[in-house]
């Protein structure tokens, strides 16, 4: 957060995904999304995805599995084998992630929470929507005109 709010420029928006759950304690995303807030120019938008209550290890590999068998574009022998190896292997690399969820040092999200963190760090015009499947949240705010 500190390093955010000591930038000498404004942006016109800024996209952050699966990052903020990092920060177990709400004053520190709080902190961090102010910083955020601080560097946008008025009416800037700020979109976010973040894990929600819901959110697992398994969930999101059977996710990848259903999003690579039904990606388009791509030969149907690769799809077959990237939804068959690619999913499972998140799983399993994605467990010690569990771990730090289950252990309170990441963080899931409530959506009232999130929208209250969205709205207590200064941005307006909150909107969040549960992305089911990968259990995730996304979330967009805008800094304040």
């Amino acid at each position: 957060a500190q390093q955010v709010s000591e930038l000498r420029t404004q942006f016109d928006g800024v996209f952050a995904h699966m990052s903020l759950y990092v920060l177990p304690q709400q004053d520190e995303r709080r902190a961090a999304l102010r910083a955020i807030c601080g560097v946008l120019r008025a009416g800037a938008r700020f979109s976010c995805v973040l894990p929600s209550e819901r959110f697992n290890r398994n969930s999101f590999g059977a996710d990848v599995s259903d999003s690579e068998a039904a990606a388009r574009g791509v030969p149907p022998l690769r799809r077959a084998l990237r939804a068959l190896v690619l999913g499972p292997l998140l799983s399993v690399l994605n467990g010690p992630l569990d771990q730090k969820f289950d252990a309170d040092v990441f963080h899931r999200f409530r959506e009232d929470e999130l929208r209250d963190d969205l709205a207590q760090s200064g941005f307006d015009r909150v909107a969040v929507r549960f992305v089911s499947g990968f259990n995730v949240y996304h979330a967009v705010a805008h800094a304040p005109s």
